[in-house]
């Protein structure tokens, strides 16, 4: 029963997840079915970011070519700090990491901060980049 399973990714990486695959429609079908099939191997919180480190089932199908790694990138904000997240895919078509990161100095430290239980908005699209308005 659904119910029954436990979700291995915390609420911020999988409403990280279901954002990128909003960004994504093509490969969200097949990214949602890896991300229910995954097993998280490690977190490391580096201090200005995270990166969640999983594996997918073998039963699982690639995410169809072509596809350009990372995906994403979408926005929140946690601890009035903006977050960007992205999520890394293996040359084989494999999701493998989720990668939460900010554009904060050395000053600021995540790393007290319990993102498994953290409150944030909804995520949004990010465009870096983007030319001025008639340039």
């Amino acid at each position: 029963m659904l119910s029954d399973l436990v979700d291995p990714f915390t609420p911020l990486e999988r409403a990280s997840i279901e954002a990128i695959c909003v960004e994504h429609p093509v490969l969200a079908e097949g990214l949602r079915n890896q991300s229910a099939a995954a097993t998280v191997t490690s977190r490391d919180n580096t201090g200005v970011g995270f990166f969640t480190y999983f594996e997918v089932a073998s039963s699982v199908a690639p995410l169809p070519s072509p596809f350009k790694s990372p995906l994403g990138t979408v926005s929140t904000t946690v601890v009035g700090v903006e977050m960007y997240f992205m999520v890394w895919v293996s040359k084989e078509g494999f999701a493998d990491c989720i990668e939460g990161y900010t554009m904060e100095s050395e000053d600021f430290d995540l790393s007290e901060v319990d993102l498994a239980t953290v409150t944030f908005p909804p995520f949004q699209r990010v465009v870096f980049n983007q030319p001025a308005p008639g340039a």
